[in-house]
């Protein structure tokens, strides 16, 4: 249970408890009466202090108010149930044990009065546990769920397209892919509120009689956690995972290499890929002091060979893995794992251009911006040495074909030459800036091996994009980390 709940949960328990006996005593002005409220009063004031502690810098109403929510809604309605057997009875209880004066008939009245308190009593009872049940059950279901999703509106930049939100999936999305039948698969990590979390991949299937996309989770399970690659090949999924663990000795602190690239296979044809299988391992993973960093998007190239972007550990320094801050390739049998592109910070994007060409994003936006590469076998992209920097240079160093202003910050990465589409918006790579919150394309050329981007114009604006796929017919999925996934189509 959170704090803000629980805060509202027993300071309406403990409010009711005082209401209620200071009132009884107030009607009976005794001293059996006072002391429960006494007790009560000193009570509240005990938990309102407990309380204002989960609040030390906001104060308890600030808090309170500000976090607000349909939980707290259910928490005070508990709080009151839980307290209204305990207010109310002792009341109902005293008045109709009061004696009569007389046993004759002018006592009818009197004993039908009793019997009507003694059913309300009852019914008062009846509701509070009802009541109570019901508050507990809608707090448990909701705190098994993601928390609610208002997701702002998208719209299209271009007249030309249409943005539709077709689904909203659990947790924190990362990673969205789209199979060769139109099929929508998506990474999800999600905290499940004790202290735990776990991840999981969600499909997407388009059903033509509703014309909406039917959800179900395909894959669940706490080595899912922090799954920041998925690709689809042969009908299995693949995910880039990363857990973070450390030892320590004598002072220093050593992460283990935690990375691996895993294969999730559907063995008995229900719809759930239940079979997990490790094809890379030895991965760097999630290393410190940068613990955001990790072995991220990964690809298949037309021939079976899988590509993986992989962070540094640091910010300024070089990797203390010989893998940190690369592009891996992996044959297709997943025998061997070479070195194929290094310097980078924190690729998090990579897709095939014209020419099966390697296009990767990296991050970098706290300083000179984020880059697009145009990556090479064996070539060195800068990272630490060089920041910035999109110009010619013959330091030995590659640089970037697009180096963003640093409000931007370019994540997934697609690249299309969809014949559906209008030839402006072919031979076009599609990037989501997370900042500014769009999807914007940019004119690919490729001339004599080198490559260039054209100027980059906005498609759709989309809340907190964070990856883009392209399915068959040339549709644009683009996932926001809020929650959305969004189709862009010609209209």
């Amino acid at each position: 249970m959170k704090p803000d709940v629980l805060a509202t949960l027993l300071l309406v328990y403990a409010g009711a408890v005082c209401f209620w006996t200071v009132l009884a005593w107030a009607l009976r002005r005794s001293w059996s009466a006072a002391l429960p409220a006494g007790a009560a009063v000193g009570a509240l004031a005990a938990t309102a202090w407990f309380v204002g502690k989960l609040y030390p810098t906001q104060g308890l109403i600030a808090g309170l108010t500000g976090a607000f929510s349909a939980s707290n809604l259910a928490a005070a309605g508990w709080g009151a149930a839980m307290a209204l057997p305990w207010c109310v009875l002792p009341i109902v209880f005293a008045r109709a044990s009061k004696p009569t004066e007389s046993d004759d008939e002018s006592s009818k009245p009197q004993t039908t009065c009793r019997c009507a308190r003694w059913w309300l009593s009852a019914g008062v009872l009846v509701a509070s546990v009802a009541v109570t049940t019901g508050a507990g059950i809608a707090l448990f279901n909701k705190s098994m769920q993601p928390e609610g999703k208002s997701l702002p509106p998208a719209s299209a930049d271009d007249v030309r397209l249409r943005v539709d939100h077709i689904a909203t999936v659990k947790g924190s999305p990362v990673r969205i892919a789209v199979d060769d039948e139109g099929v929508v698969f998506v990474t999800f990590t999600q905290d499940r509120g004790d202290g735990r979390e776990w991840g999981g991949i969600e499909r997407l299937t388009f059903d033509a009689e509703t014309n909406q996309y039917k959800q179900r989770v395909v894959a669940r399970a706490s080595v899912l956690d922090r799954s920041y690659g998925l690709a689809v090949r042969d009908g299995d999924l693949y995910v880039s995972r990363a857990g973070r663990f450390a030892t320590t000795s004598h002072g220093r602190v050593t992460y283990l290499e935690t990375g691996a690239v895993t294969r999730l296979r559907d063995l008995d044809g229900d719809g759930q890929f239940e079979h997990y299988h490790d094809v890379v391992t030895g991965l760097p993973g999630s290393q410190g002091p940068a613990v955001d960093h990790q072995n991220n998007a990964i690809v298949f190239s037309p021939d079976g060979s899988l590509y993986i972007a992989v962070g540094v550990g640091s910010d300024r320094t070089p990797g203390a893995h010989e893998w940190e801050g690369t592009i891996l390739k992996s044959d297709p049998q997943f025998t061997s794992v070479e070195v194929f592109a290094s310097g980078f910070r924190n690729p998090f994007g990579v897709t095939f251009g014209p020419e099966g060409q390697l296009i990767v994003s990296d991050n970098d936006w706290q300083t000179a911006g984020d880059e697009i590469n145009h990556v090479e076998r064996g070539k060195h992209y800068g990272h630490p040495y060089v920041v910035g920097d999109a110009g010619d240079r013959d330091d030995g160093f590659t640089p970037p074909i697009l180096l963003a202003a640093p409000e931007s910050n370019l994540l997934g990465v697609a690249y299309t030459e969809s014949s559906k589409l209008p030839d402006d918006m072919r031979r076009c790579l599609y990037v989501v800036d997370y900042f500014k919150q769009n999807v914007v394309r940019y004119p690919v050329t490729l001339a004599d091996g080198r490559m260039s981007l054209g100027e980059g114009k906005a498609c759709a604006k989309v809340p907190r994009p964070v990856d883009i796929a392209v399915g068959p017919d040339g549709d644009l999925f683009v996932l926001s980390r809020m929650g959305g996934v969004y189709r862009i189509r010609v209209k």
